[in-house]
């Protein structure tokens, strides 16, 4: 499929982002290039392994 995807706020395409779900607020985020579509491992020291779309 072909999909157009504009740059937002800062020329990023997507972001990774880290919710206080008890809070419900943003902790925190990091801008990547783009989009975010790949699934978050987090291990019992809270270190978090996400995948990117540039590698």
């Amino acid at each position: 499929m072909n999909v157009k995807m504009d740059a937002g706020p800062g020329g990023n395409r997507g972001e990774f982002i880290g919710w206080d779900v008890a809070a419900g607020k943003k902790v925190f985020g990091i801008p990547e290039k783009f989009p975010v579509w790949s699934g978050v491992v987090v291990t019992a020291d809270d270190v978090a392994f996400y995948g990117t779309m540039d590698g």
